[in-house]
């Protein structure tokens, strides 16, 4: 969350290393789970735009949820 906040308003694109254990926002944009082909789709240069919330003057990124993703 930090880095998105400083990001925004700027012409400089987020780079998404899906490094945790559920990876949600990488899942949801269809982007690879493995370090060296998250690296291969950020050496592209294709930056796609992506939707920020706000909430109580405070930006985020994907969501705030209560319980457990589901396993599809």
């Amino acid at each position: 969350g930090w880095v998105v906040r400083r990001l925004v308003d700027t012409k400089h694109p987020l780079g998404i290393l899906s490094l945790g254990t559920f990876n949600n926002f990488a899942k949801s944009l269809h982007l690879p789970t493995t370090v060296d082909a998250a690296i291969r789709v950020i050496k592209s240069g294709k930056p796609h735009p992506i939707t920020l919330g706000k909430l109580n003057g405070k930006i985020f990124l994907e969501a705030a949820a209560i319980g457990l993703f589901g396993e599809t």
